[in-house]
């Protein structure tokens, strides 16, 4: 099972006004102390920074219950900038690469356009790692870049 949370992000809001503002209905569900303060560091380090720069934001994937992913720890997000007028996936990746400490960014491409931007931060050491996602022999392998 996957959940896919969909959110529109504006400067300012409050942890519940960013957990509350929804373009789709989700079921909320009450995170243990640990989920939420990942939650946090998330958004100080990751989310924030990109709202203060480009304004308004879309966010395409934030959990995943496959307890191997950074999304199931939440340390990790997926944004998809084509969907929003402010900029595109391309200046979101430049901005993210030159100005904000990441454990992982992944770009991944639908044909020759980039469909959206993965990024990760962890309360331990960030590795800065930037990787592009793509298909061989059917499963998704990942280059350095």
């Amino acid at each position: 099972m996957r959940w896919l949370i969909v959110l529109i992000l504006f400067a300012g809001a409050t942890l519940p006004e960013r957990l509350i503002t929804k373009t789709v209905e989700v079921q909320v569900k009450t995170y243990a102390h640990e989920s939420v303060k990942a939650l946090d560091q998330l958004y100080d380090n990751i989310v924030n920074p990109i709202i203060r720069e480009f304004g308004e934001i879309f966010i395409s994937d934030i959990y995943r219950c496959n307890r191997y992913s950074q999304h199931y720890k939440h340390q990790a997000i997926d944004f998809d900038f084509d969907l929003v007028d402010s900029a595109s996936n391309l200046d979101l990746f430049e901005f993210i690469r030159d100005n904000l400490i990441y454990d992982q960014m992944i770009v991944y491409y639908r044909g020759k356009n980039m469909s959206h931007v993965h990024v990760s931060w962890t309360p331990n050491k960030n590795r800065c790692q930037t990787l592009r996602a793509y298909r061989w022999k059917g499963k998704v392998s990942y280059k350095k870049l």
